[in-house]
Parts: C-alpha cells; structure tokens; sequence
C-alpha cells in the first residue's frame, strides 16, 4: 500500500484516478496474503485492479518500486500524459537548482556568514539541504518518466 501511494504521490496521478497494479514476488505466502487482501488494498489505494504473480516480464508504462521481497508496478499508460509531466518536472528541477544557486551562494559568502546571526545561517543551511533533497527527487523522476515515454 505505501509502494502505490508512494508511486501515485511521485507521479503526480490524481487521487480520483483509479490505478491498476501488479505486484511480483518469490514469495508465495505474500502472494497468497495480497491476494486474500485484495479488495481491501484496492480500496486503501483506489485501484481498480491488483494482479499478484511470482517474478516475469515487467509491464509497460508502469512506475516500479521494490518493497520487501517484491517489486510493485502501478500502471501508468493512459492515467498521464507523460510529455506534459516530463516538462512540468523539468520546470520544477529549475526551480530548485535556482534555490540551491541562491543558498549556496549565500553560504560561500564569508561575509554573510560571520554577520548573520547563527540561526539565520542554519535556515538558510536547511533550505539549501531541503532543496537539494527536492531537486534529487525530481531528477528521479523524471528519468522515471521519460523512460516510460518510450
């Protein structure tokens, strides 16, 4: 359940969408647990389809995560427009590389650092760590993205 969400939130699918998913697994008594909990994982994630299977061919247009000893794959082909989150990403990242240009500039400035006082120079330290982390997620996703355009 997490492993969906987690895909559906990166993703940006909308939370009226219902996503099917196929989970992967060597274990055969955590497919059998999935698949006794069906209905109800479909309901905590809004799905309108689980197929739970031991290791083969991956889907297509499908976002994956490894959770535990499996691989969960929610698809995607069809629910969003790959180009459009392709560039809407893009414009994100370059907005965080401003942040982290601004902030890193900020903290390189000797000036800056021995006059402000010591809080304001740990936000800032913050903001910086917070953006990069931002900005790492992002590139993520957009190879995600761009590698199921193809």
């Amino acid at each position: 359940i997490a492993a969906i969400r987690n895909i559906r939130g990166e993703m940006n699918v909308p939370p009226s969408m219902e996503v099917e998913t196929v989970v992967m697994t060597d274990d055969r008594a955590a497919r059998e647990l999935l698949a006794q909990e069906r209905a109800n994982i479909l309901k905590l994630v809004r799905g309108k389809g689980l197929e739970v299977r031991p290791p083969g061919e991956k889907p297509k247009g499908a976002a994956a995560a490894v959770f535990g000893p499996a691989e969960v794959f929610v698809r995607l082909k069809g629910l969003i427009n790959f180009e459009a989150e392709a560039r809407r990403l893009e414009k994100e990242i370059e907005k965080a590389e401003k942040e982290i240009g601004v902030s890193s500039k900020k903290l390189s400035n000797e000036g800056f650092l021995n006059k402000a006082p010591s809080e304001v120079v740990a936000r800032e330290r913050d903001k910086l760590a917070k953006a990069e982390e931002r900005n790492e997620k992002l590139v993520v996703n957009l190879v995600r993205v761009q590698d199921l355009r193809e």
